[in-house]
C-alpha cells in the first residue's frame, strides 16, 4: 500500500510548443508564490471569457424554461449581488444584467414603455448616464399599451426611440401593443408612431435577427408590415394577432416577393384572409421553419392542402412545419412533396373522430421526416379532455409505426403533446391516457427502433388512481374537497415568480437580507422571505 504521504500526479490539458493538445502536470504553487504579493482568489484571475459563463450559471433560473435566445435568463437579485460583492465580478455581472431588457412592474406583466413607466424612466437615466452598458443588450422587449390614461402622442415615444438609438447591439427585438390607434376613426387603425418606433429599430439594429410583434387589441395588419419591413439580417419573424384588413386591401408587389431575409416564420392568432396567407408566404426568399398556430377567431376557410400549396415554393429548404388546428376536418398535410422536411407538428383535431389510420394519413411519413409531433393542445380557454387520448387515438399511433417500419422510412421519433389541465371528475374506467402511450412505446415503436416522447402527465399515475379510488390526492398543495379553480389558482401562484420576472434591468434593486456564509454558493443569492 502507498504511504499516505506519497504525492499524487495532478494532470490537465495544455498546449506543448507546438501548440498541440496535450496532457501536462500541474506543478502546484510553491511556498514563494503563496507567500507572495498575488494572493488573489484564482477565479478572479480568469479572463472575462471564462468568468462570465461562470457567473452565468452562478445566477441562472434553475427552471429549464428560464433559457432564452441568446443567453441564459438570469435571476436579477442574484446578479446584483454579484456586481456587489466583488470589484472583479462587477463588470461581468453588470453585462449579464443589461443583456436581456424587460421592465417588469409586477410579476409576469411588463411594465409600458409608451407612455414611460417610472421604471422604464429609470432605466433611460441609467442608460444615459453609463454609455457602456448599452452594448451589452441582446434582447429588448418593448410593451405599448393600446389604451393608457396618460397622453401618447409623438412626445410619450421619446424614452423608447432613444433606446433604438442606443442599444444597437440588440438582436432580438419584441414589441407588444401600441397598434392601435386611438384617435384614428375610420379605415384600419394603426398606430404611425408604433411604425415609426419599429423603422427607428430597423434602421439602427443593424445585427437584429429575431422580431416579434405582437397586439394587445388590434392594428396589426398585413400591409403595414410589408410596407414597413426592413431588417436585412433577419432570421426569425414572429407575429402574433394578425388582424384583418377590412378598409385596405393586401397586395406584394411582384419586386417583393421571395426577398424577405427571414428564414423562420411563425404567425400566431391570425385572424386574415387565405389571399393574405398565400402573400405571407411567398414574401420570403427561403423558409427552413415554418409555424402557423391554431385558429382562434378567424372565419375564414383553410386546411393543410391549401398550406401543401402555398408552401411548396419553399418545399427545397423546409425542415420544420408546425400548423395548428384551422376550420373543420381535412386530410393529413403530406410531407412527401417536401424532400427536406424533418419535423412535422399537426393537430389531431384537424382529423375526424373517431380516428382511424388511412392510406392518405401514410403521407405525412416524408422521405427525410425524422419526428412526428402529433398536437392534442387546445388554445384559449379550453384544455383537451382527459378522455381525448384513448383507444382509437392509440391504434392510430401504432399504425402510423408499423407502416413507417414497413416502407423503411426514416422516421426515428413520435411526439404526443397532450396536456390535459385537470384530472378532477375522472373515473378508474377511463384509463390512466399514458399507460395507453407506453403501451404503444413498448410494443410496437420499440422494436422497431423508434422513440416515443409526450408531454409530462399532471399527476402521475399512483396518485391518479389513488385519486379515483378514495377522492384524496397526496400532495401538500392538494386538499380532499378543494375545487378546481382553487387548486389552479395554487398551483399559479406556485409559478407566479417566472423567469420574465428576471429579466429586468434598471429597476428597484430588490432588499436583499444577509447572506449565508460557509454553505453552497448558489444560497447565497436566495432572498430569505420578510419577517412580519
Amino acid at each position: 500500500m502507498l504511504s499516505s504521504m506519497t504525492l499524487r500526479r495532478q494532470t490537465h490539458l495544455g498546449s506543448t510548443d507546438t501548440k498541440s493538445l496535450t496532457i501536462v502536470d500541474f506543478v502546484p504553487p510553491t511556498n514563494e508564490s503563496s507567500s507572495g504579493k498575488d494572493k488573489r482568489t484564482f477565479i478572479l484571475q480568469l479572463p472575462d471569457e471564462l468568468l462570465e459563463p461562470t457567473l452565468e450559471l452562478a445566477a441562472s433560473e434553475p427552471d429549464s424554461r428560464s433559457r432564452g435566445l441568446y443567453g441564459t435568463i438570469c435571476n436579477y437579485g442574484a446578479l446584483l449581488v454579484l456586481s456587489r460583492v466583488c470589484q472583479r465580478l462587477k463588470p461581468v455581472a453588470q453585462q449579464l444584467l443589461y443583456r436581456n431588457i424587460c421592465v417588469m412592474k409586477q410579476a409576469g406583466v411588463a411594465a409600458d414603455m409608451v407612455p414611460p413607466s417610472i421604471r422604464v424612466i429609470k432605466l433611460h437615466r441609467t442608460l444615459r448616464e453609463r454609455e457602456d452598458f448599452r452594448q451589452h443588450c441582446r434582447s429588448l422587449y418593448v410593451r405599448i399599451p393600446d389604451f393608457s390614461t396618460l397622453p401618447k402622442g409623438v412626445n410619450a415615444y421619446s424614452i423608447a426611440q432613444d433606446l433604438a438609438r442606443w442599444l444597437i447591439n440588440t438582436r432580438k427585438l419584441s414589441v407588444h401593443g401600441g397598434f392601435n390607434d386611438e384617435d384614428e376613426l375610420e379605415g384600419d387603425r394603426h398606430n404611425k408612431n408604433t411604425w415609426n418606433l419599429i423603422g427607428l429599430v430597423s434602421a439602427n439594429f443593424k445585427n437584429l435577427e429575431h422580431l416579434d410583434l405582437s397586439r394587445e387589441g388590434r392594428g396589426l395588419y398585413v400591409p403595414a408590415i410589408f410596407e414597413r419591413f426592413a431588417c436585412p439580417r433577419l432570421k426569425t419573424l414572429q407575429l402574433h394577432g394578425i388582424s384583418e384588413s377590412k378598409h385596405q386591401a393586401v397586395q406584394l408587389e411582384p419586386e417583393k416577393r421571395r426577398t424577405a431575409p427571414f428564414t423562420s416564420f411563425r404567425i400566431f392568432d391570425y385572424e386574415e384572409r387565405p389571399e393574405a396567407t398565400f402573400l405571407l408566404i411567398q414574401w420570403p426568399a427561403a423558409l427552413t421553419h415554418f409555424t402557423f398556430g391554431s385558429f382562434y377567431s378567424n372565419a375564414h376557410v383553410m386546411d393543410y392542402p391549401m398550406f401543401e400549396n402555398w408552401l411548396l415554393i419553399h418545399r427545397h429548404t423546409l425542415t420544420h412545419i408546425d400548423i395548428g388546428y384551422l376550420r373543420g376536418p381535412s386530410r393529413l398535410f403530406n410531407a412527401t412533396l417536401f424532400p427536406s422536411l424533418e419535423f412535422l407538428r399537426l393537430s389531431r383535431w384537424q382529423m375526424r373522430s373517431p380516428v382511424q389510420f388511412s392510406t392518405e394519413d401514410a403521407n405525412v411519413l416524408g422521405p427525410r421526416l425524422k419526428t412526428f409531433s402529433w398536437n392534442f393542445n387546445i388554445h384559449d380557454q379550453h384544455s383537451e379532455d382527459w378522455s381525448a387520448f384513448g383507444e382509437p387515438e392509440a391504434n392510430w399511433v401504432r399504425d402510423l409505426a408499423k407502416c413507417a417500419a414497413e416502407r423503411k422510412a426514416v422516421l426515428a421519433m413520435v411526439e404526443i403533446q397532450f396536456d390535459p389541465n385537470s384530472f378532477w371528475g375522472t373515473k378508474e374506467e377511463m384509463g390512466y391516457p399514458w399507460d395507453r402511450m407506453d403501451k404503444v412505446r413498448d410494443q410496437t415503436l420499440k422494436p422497431n427502433g423508434m422513440y416515443l416522447v409526450y408531454s409530462e402527465p399532471p399527476i402521475d399515475r399512483d396518485a391518479w388512481l389513488k385519486y379515483v379510488r378514495t377522492g384524496k390526492v397526496d400532495a401538500g398543495l392538494f386538499c380532499e374537497g378543494a375545487d378546481e379553480a382553487s387548486i389552479n389558482h395554487a398551483a399559479e401562484d406556485q409559478h407566479s415568480n417566472g423567469p420574465d420576472e428576471q429579466e429586468n434591468a434598471g429597476m428597484d434593486e430588490p432588499e436583499l437580507q444577509s447572506a449565508y456564509h460557509g454553505e453552497d454558493i448558489r444560497g447565497y443569492f436566495v432572498r430569505k422571505p420578510k419577517t412580519s
